[in-house]
């Protein structure tokens, strides 16, 4: 939301910007200057994570199979708890050469922010994807 303020007389004209989806609405307050606005920033509910996966084999890593790593991983090693973290995998890019033998691939994840720590960690500690050796840099 982006808001500006215009003071004429006794009256404080605070004009909004609210962009969701693209569109924009306009919302126009007048209040007697006596009257202060306070704007609480509150944190973000998700975290967005890029996430490189390095495997010596080139790999057809579809989302469906990837969140079912993250999410093994989750109950292996945070247990109950840690699966039931909220992950969603939004873009996987395909394989490419990285170096001479090995491939690399992104993917962008988001997870709720209070969840980060368990799944980042959850990432790093899977070593092995499709019985492939893989790394996966968070």
């Amino acid at each position: 939301a982006v808001v500006s303020t215009q003071s004429t007389g006794s009256f404080n004209t605070f004009n909004t910007t609210i962009i969701t989806n693209n569109l924009r609405t306009y919302k126009t307050m007048i209040l007697p200057k006596a009257v202060k606005l306070s704007f609480s920033k509150l944190p973000p509910n998700w975290s967005y994570l890029k996430v490189s996966v390095i495997t010596p084999v080139n790999l057809d890593i579809t989302d469906i199979e990837f969140k079912s790593a993250i999410m093994q991983s989750l109950l292996v090693h945070h247990g109950k708890v840690g699966s039931l973290s909220h992950v969603d995998v939004l873009k996987i890019t395909s394989m490419s050469k990285c170096r001479s033998d090995y491939y690399s691939c992104h993917v962008i994840l988001r997870v709720a922010r209070q969840q980060k720590q368990h799944v980042w960690s959850a990432l790093t500690l899977i070593n092995t994807f499709q019985g492939s050796r893989c790394a996966i840099n968070v």
